[in-house]
């Protein structure tokens, strides 16, 4: 079933809406605004748009969670920092469980919140961890959370040095 709302928050929707109106002012003169031909040439506009949205946006990746779907807090923003920016992610990664709250499609990285209360123990397990399956870990740090622009600027920084390795 299709969310009303999420279909709404579509840029293509919303492009193609703003075409039909286009289509709407072109079309019209005073006594004939709406008619059939030009509602149907808008549901066809708009369902193209909605289709090509679904269906050419990457979703051979699983979707994840909507961010406010996600219970944890620094989860939470980590994944509205992804969305705001157009990044594609999966939350809770199945091939990185134990090792990485997101995968993000966009870049093939993995990203780990990582908090004050983890220990150095803690940590090297993870980087082994990570260095074993071959993946790249970017580590966003407890300040970061609450300030997108120190988020931006440590996911960016990291991004940039994983670029120069690979």
């Amino acid at each position: 079933m299709v969310n009303i709302d999420d279909l709404l928050e579509s840029k293509k929707v919303k492009a193609g809406i703003f075409i039909l109106l286009g289509i709407i002012l072109i079309n019209s003169d005073q006594s004939k605004v709406l008619t059939p031909e030009v509602v149907g040439w808008g549901i066809i506009v708009i369902s193209g748009l909605w289709l090509l949205g679904n269906f050419m946006d990457g979703r051979d990746v699983k979707k994840s969670l909507k961010s406010n779907q996600i219970k944890i807090p620094e989860d939470k923003f980590i994944a509205e920092y992804f969305e705001k920016n157009n990044h594609r992610y999966v939350y809770q990664p199945k091939d990185c469980k134990n090792i990485a709250e997101f995968y993000v499609t966009d870049f093939d990285v993995y990203v780990k919140y990582w908090n004050s209360q983890m220990n150095e123990h803690d940590k090297k397990i993870i980087d082994k961890k990570a260095k074993k399956q071959d993946i790249y870990l970017i580590k966003i740090p407890q300040y970061c959370i609450g300030d997108f622009m120190k988020l931006h600027g440590s996911f960016s920084n990291q991004l940039a040095r994983i670029a120069k390795r690979r």
